[in-house]
């Protein structure tokens, strides 16, 4: 008022409304506002308890640690905003304006870090993370670990789970800190259970970003079977502002068999925008899942070429995601052994030429690719191929356990493919800790039936039937393995009436194949599983 300003905090009583503490300061024009505010907080923070010797030696400027120019605090924090209502366009020219007035403005940085992620452009999220780390003295302690632990993500991807851990641990009220720490550990150790309770502490109504961790956290209980809490979190998440995707959303109904609500739930929910790629392969492999879940492959297909013939026209590296997706389903549909190998030793090829020359930040995708391509070699008989393309996959030191754990199936795959499912079993037994990937039982599985152990066999198949929001929702690497797993929940139905049958139980046998009738009603007449499921029909 006046040319002044006046800055003025309260804590106010949640039960009575009544102010507990009140401070404030003045300063002279706009350029008092941020010394105005630094005053506020030291004041504030002393009446609260703390020491204030402690908040001065704790404390920085705000003007050194945010930027000095009001105008670039605006556009970030118009940045903030937009990126909270996932307008990555607009948060994007909004941290990148902050940054033309202010080039050190390290938390802008971030912020579009942040942006770059959503748009899947791992190059470009590394280069503005040791670009704010270059700032590093423009950061608080707090800030400087978390874009320590975002470098580290990329450099050292196994010790960044530590750098995650330690932010969060540090500092508890610290949203972006939890909510990124549970993130990856499920992206990249699948340890949806550890991360859960750090997301649900993250989501309080504090955290202007709660929207997008309520949806992650609706995910994380469909992959723990928790569908009642799995909706209550995404129905809060749209209601707290969350307009795209909602795939996972209709997950929770389709890993219960419920596909009108799923479909009902998808209509509902804003297309993306076409530049945020990740999400938009997301939404295909799930869509993709829940027609094969349905025993629409006819329908499946037509959309995995359409979605194909768009991602080769983006850029290769989108089109190498969803053909690995298509080679994984040609292993469970009839398509010729001679046929698969020709397709994966092209892929293969490929890969290996793409890892030559990419960046740090694509290496541990296109390993967990080539690692998959690995035992689908194996799956088709050629272990050769496997062994090869598990060599590119492991040319470099150990990266996250995802990878690890993909490599080990691959590699036990190899054992079973030439005759030694025992050496497979050694392998793949000591991976189950409850954060293994899916395909690592359909693996046991096979083993079990290699070793004519029909009992242990079956024990696989009725895992496979049963833990469907597991194959719906385990993070590997943009859903790749997303519509494998949820063809083989079902196929394992009628592997478990083939077992069951071998052990001469054929009430369970029946019990088994009328599931998958009703699971793939068009299935059970023509296509590659009518004649395995008319002779156990025969049988019976």
């Amino acid at each position: 008022v006046g040319g002044r300003v006046r800055v003025t905090a309260e804590v106010i009583d949640p039960n009575t409304q009544a102010t507990v503490y009140s401070v404030s300061a003045d300063g002279l024009g706009a350029q008092s506002v941020l010394p105005s505010l630094d005053s506020v907080s030291k004041q504030l923070r002393g009446k609260l308890g703390e020491a204030l010797a402690m908040v001065s030696k704790q404390s920085q400027p705000l003007a050194q640690v945010a930027t000095p120019d009001l105008n670039a605090l605006k556009a970030y924090s118009l940045g903030e905003k937009a990126y909270n209502d996932t307008d990555f366009k607009s948060a994007e020219a909004l941290f990148t304006e902050a940054l033309r007035i202010d080039p050190h403005f390290a938390l802008a940085r971030v912020g579009l870090a942040r942006v770059f992620v959503g748009e899947d452009q791992p190059a470009k999220v590394l280069h503005e993370i040791r670009a704010a780390q270059t700032d590093h003295a423009r950061l608080s302690s707090r800030e400087a670990l978390y874009v320590d632990a975002w470098a580290a993500n990329f450099a050292q991807p196994r010790q960044a789970l530590e750098k995650w851990k330690l932010l969060a641990s540090v500092y508890p009220d610290y949203s972006p800190g939890l909510s990124a720490y549970a993130y990856f550990l499920w992206s990249n150790s699948n340890d949806f259970k550890a991360a859960i309770p750090y997301l649900e502490q993250s989501v309080s109504p504090k955290n202007p970003h709660r929207a997008i961790g309520e949806y992650i956290l609706g995910a994380l209980y469909v992959e723990a079977e928790r569908y009642p809490d799995a909706l209550r979190a995404f129905s809060k998440s749209i209601a707290d502002g969350l307009l795209h995707q909602r795939t996972y959303y209709a997950s929770a109904y389709a890993a219960q068999r419920k596909f009108s609500d799923a479909m009902v739930t998808m209509t509902r929910g804003k297309p993306t925008s076409s530049t945020v790629i990740s999400s938009n392969i997301v939404d295909a492999n799930l869509r993709i899942a829940i027609a094969l879940d349905q025993g629409e492959w006819g329908q499946a297909n037509e959309l995995r070429n359409r979605i194909q013939a768009q991602a080769k026209a983006r850029d290769p590296r989108f089109a190498a995601r969803y053909e690995i997706t298509d080679l994984s389903l040609r292993a469970l549909d009839g398509t010729p052994a001679k046929m698969q190998i020709s397709a994966l030793t092209n892929y293969i090829t490929d890969q290996r030429k793409a890892m030559a020359s990419a960046g740090l930040a694509e290496r541990t995708e296109l390993k967990f690719q080539l690692a998959l391509a690995g035992y689908l070699s194996a799956h088709a008989g050629d272990t050769d191929l496997a062994k090869r393309a598990l060599a590119a996959a492991s040319a470099e030191p150990s990266d996250i356990p995802l990878l690890d754990n993909l490599r080990s199936v691959a590699e036990a795959e190899v054992e079973r493919a030439a005759g030694q499912p025992e050496s497979a079993l050694a392998i793949l037994k000591p991976l189950v800790n409850g954060s293994e990937l899916y395909v690592t039982h359909v693996a046991l599985m096979d083993a079990y039936a290699g070793a004519h152990d029909s009992a242990k066999a079956l024990e696989e198949a009725q895992w496979l039937s049963s833990h469907r929001g597991r194959a719906y929702l385990e993070n590997s690497m943009q859903q790749l393995l997303t519509p494998f797993n949820v063809a083989e929940s079902d196929i394992a139905l009628l592997n478990a009436a083939e077992f069951s049958l071998a052990l001469g139980n054929k009430t369970d046998a029946r019990k088994s194949l009328d599931a998958f009738r009703h699971a793939w009603p068009g299935m059970t007449q023509t296509g590659f599983w009518a004649e395995r499921f008319q002779k156990v029909e025969g049988k019976l």
